[in-house]
């Protein structure tokens, strides 16, 4: 059948389909990441920092896969459901700290902020926030701030 008369759904079945060597858990990672979250890639939320600055905070696909693989190989406490709304979690969460980027760690961010959530049973988890700037070749500096990663916390 041709490509343009399938619908997306489809698109995406027959492609699950096609590639057998794929596991049910890397299907249900595509459908999480590519599906559930992808709302999120048009969302922001705004955090107040405790010097008085707002940030607004973003998602992005390499944030929302890490999200992910957190949350199914780490963390745990948060449902793969509740990812596609991390962003309502996020506006609902605390200010916990901050520090600077930690040469070890190869991402590209250059600080980071921490935010205490709480799961829809209760549990706490930690939000992070990477601070990403680049210098445009006109020397404006842009900054983006992307919540990449979540984590356990007591």
């Amino acid at each position: 059948m041709p490509d343009n008369e399938l619908c997306a759904t489809c698109r995406f079945l027959h492609e699950c389909v096609g590639n057998r060597e794929k596991t049910q858990a890397a299907i249900l990672r595509k459908h999480y990441i590519d599906k559930e979250m992808a709302p999120l890639l048009d969302k922001k939320v705004q955090k107040q920092l405790p010097n008085g600055n707002n940030i607004k905070v973003g998602f992005d696909k390499k944030g929302n896969k890490h999200l992910y693989s957190d949350t199914m190989a780490r963390t745990r406490r948060v449902s793969a459901d509740e990812l596609k709304d991390i962003d309502i979690m996020l506006d609902n969460a605390t200010y916990l700290n901050e520090a600077a980027h930690d040469p070890t760690h190869n991402n590209p961010f250059d600080y980071f902020y921490y935010f205490k959530a709480t799961t829809a049973d209760g549990q706490s988890v930690r939000l992070n926030i990477g601070r990403e700037t680049h210098r445009r070749n006109d020397g404006r500096i842009i900054v983006k701030y992307i919540c990449y990663s979540i984590n356990n916390i007591n």
